[in-house]
């Protein structure tokens, strides 16, 4: 099974993780998030993210895609997102962003649950994350307009409210995951 969490910077998707460990335990390998790893190598990432950044992003999401019996602190729906975002700022090619499209296509479907956080927490500012409001809105815009064309893909799963409400719809999904 491969579980992955989804939405943009500062919207609860590292404590749910957490929880599932919590919950969990070693059932599943935990794989936390790309870009941070990406900025401590001295690239940029957010609102200044260029085409190395992106590409080794980009490819570190292939390659969690083809983990098994894990759960990942974002994946490739992020990356796209970004990069949409990135591409109308001229920060990247476009070659990347196609290689972006192709590894999206290639890899969505491999995912079976893939839950959005939605992003009703206030921004936290950890000296990694953007503090940009503006920024934070347009990523915000480009994760609505994903999912109102995805609506119907029954593996993208929408958590609101306080984290016990949100664990409770990730417990509930992993349930009914398990018992098809």
């Amino acid at each position: 099974m491969l579980i992955t969490f989804t939405g943009p910077q500062s919207s609860g998707k590292s404590t749910l993780i957490e929880r599932c460990r919590q919950t969990y335990g070693d059932r599943f390998e935990y794989v936390g998030e790309i870009a941070r790893t990406v900025a401590r190598q001295g690239l940029k990432i957010n609102e200044d993210g260029e085409d190395i950044g992106q590409l080794l992003i980009i490819n570190k999401h292939l390659e969690n895609s083809l983990k098994q019996n894990a759960i990942l602190d974002r994946c490739i729906v992020d990356a796209l997102m970004y990069s949409l975002y990135s591409k109308e700022q001229g920060k990247i090619a476009d070659w990347v962003m196609k290689y972006c499209l192709e590894i999206y296509t290639l890899t969505l479907n491999k995912y079976d649950l893939i839950f959005y956080t939605d992003p009703e927490i206030p921004l936290e500012i950890d000296g990694v994350r953007s503090s940009s409001l503006e920024f934070r809105a347009a990523i915000v815009k480009h994760f609505e307009n994903f999912l109102e064309t995805h609506s119907a893909k029954k593996n993208i799963i929408r958590l609101v409210g306080n984290v016990e409400e949100r664990f409770a719809l990730v417990a509930s999904a992993i349930e009914s995951f398990e018992t098809k």
